[in-house]
C-alpha cells in the first residue's frame, strides 16, 4: 500500500516536473499563464492535503501495529502533498512576469 502511494506520487511529481520544464521553455508571453497553472496546481495540492487530513481524522485510534502502519501511510501521503505545495509555492515566487 505504501509503495503504491509512493509510486503514484513519484509519477505525479515526475509528470509535473516534465510539464513545468516544457512550459518554462515557451516564450515570455506564457509566463503569466504559467503562474496561473502553478496556482491551480497549488490549490489542487492544498485540497488533497485537506482531504488526507480529513481521512486521517476519521481513522480509528491505533490499537495494534497494523493500525499504526496505516496511520503512518496516511501521514506520509499528507506530507508528500505538503512537499508539492511547498515546491509549487517556490516555483510561483521565482516567475517574474514584468521582465
Amino acid at each position: 500500500m505504501e509503495q503504491i502511494i509512493m509510486n503514484i506520487l513519484a509519477v505525479f511529481s515526475t509528470g509535473l516536473a516534465i510539464y513545468q520544464w516544457a512550459v518554462l521553455n515557451e516564450s515570455k508571453k506564457r509566463r503569466s499563464e504559467l503562474q496561473f497553472l502553478l496556482a491551480g496546481i497549488h490549490q489542487l495540492a492544498l485540497a488533497k492535503t485537506m482531504e488526507w487530513n480529513n481521512q486521517i481524522a476519521s481513522l480509528p485510534r491505533a490499537q495494534n501495529e497494523k493500525d499504526l502502519e496505516v496511520l503512518r501511510i496516511y501521514l506520509r501521503g499528507r506530507d508528500h502533498f505538503m512537499e508539492v505545495v511547498s515546491t509549487i509555492t517556490a516555483l510561483e515566487s521565482v516567475i517574474d512576469t514584468d521582465s
